[in-house]
């Protein structure tokens, strides 16, 4: 099991009716990225999840498990205040 503690942008795909919910992680050097992708996916059927749109900044722990991927504890990041 991988797990990261991770920045990202929430996203969606749309297949037909369905929108399928993920965050987008900020990968700065690929080489030293664990995971296949910087795409993982969020149950938005979860109360707690719904509240996130496409476009939040996020931070979020990344898991690998057993090949599966998710994110996990999401939570918004508030934009800088000047």
């Amino acid at each position: 099991m991988i797990k990261l503690d991770a920045t990202g942008t929430i996203d969606f795909l749309k297949d037909g009716r369905r929108k399928y919910y993920f965050v987008r992680a900020d990968v700065k050097d690929w080489k030293t990225w664990p995971f296949p992708s910087d795409a993982f996916p969020i149950h938005r059927g979860k109360s707690r999840n719904k509240k996130f749109k496409e476009g939040d900044r996020v931070a979020f722990q990344a898991v690998e498990k057993n090949g599966d991927i998710k994110a996990w504890k999401i939570s918004l990041l508030w934009p800088e205040s000047d």
